[in-house]
């Protein structure tokens, strides 16, 4: 039985989790919490980084950033269980469907860094820093709603990792009206949402 450790708000996790159910290999997985700030002594053994996600295999090989674990997932389910095989498109499709989730994680990483900054800063946030971030979301939005036609009907590595990142903002940023401004992504994402593996990972509190 694998293990991955990672966090419910965690987007990068959150990928994770729903490449684990589209390959078929949630019997396989044990997904156990880890709160990186809290220093849990079985995420640091197994990653030096403890950071989250973080997937031990079966081997003992330790894996950590959700592109690796991702593709490895992918790789995995369609060796064994006959799926997962649609994440990751053959010839150079592939390379969209990862520059997708480059961007997507792009998307991640600026919310993430802003969000630490305003919890850490004792004063008031840097406003370039805020506007650079704030920009970088705007822009990749637009990247996505210009090329959503080539991406839509497909549930691949990058149309998996745009919803994360959609749902992320609207999580972090509920005022942050992304519909209004780029409604050509509103149908892609209301597809994404309908989806049960999806839904299966969506950010939830873990009981006490």
């Amino acid at each position: 039985m694998m293990t991955l450790y990672f966090s419910p708000f965690s987007p990068y996790a959150r990928k994770v989790r729903t490449v684990i159910r589209e390959a078929g290999l949630l019997d396989q997985v044990a997904e156990t919490h880890a709160q990186p700030l809290d220093n849990p002594p079985a995420l640091a053994q197994a990653n030096s980084l403890n950071k989250v996600p973080t997937l031990v295999c079966d081997d003992g090989l330790v894996l950590m950033n959700s592109h690796l674990i991702c593709e490895y997932l992918a790789d995995l389910g369609h060796n064994t269980t006959g799926q997962g095989a649609h994440l990751y498109p053959a010839g150079n499709e592939r390379w969209p469907a990862k520059r997708l989730e480059a961007l997507a994680d792009g998307v991640m990483d600026a919310i993430v860094n802003n969000r630490i900054e305003i919890a850490l800063r004792e004063t008031k946030p840097d406003a370039r820093w805020t506007e650079r971030w704030r920009l970088a979301i705007t822009r990749t939005c637009g990247v996505w709603a210009d090329e959503v036609e080539t991406f839509a009907a497909d549930w691949h590595i990058g149309s998996i990792a745009v919803a994360v990142a959609l749902e992320y903002i609207d999580l972090r940023y509920p005022d942050y009206d992304w519909r209004a401004q780029h409604p050509g992504l509103v149908p892609f994402f209301k597809t994404a949402k309908s989806k049960a593996n999806f839904q299966a990972t969506y950010p939830q509190p873990v009981p006490a």
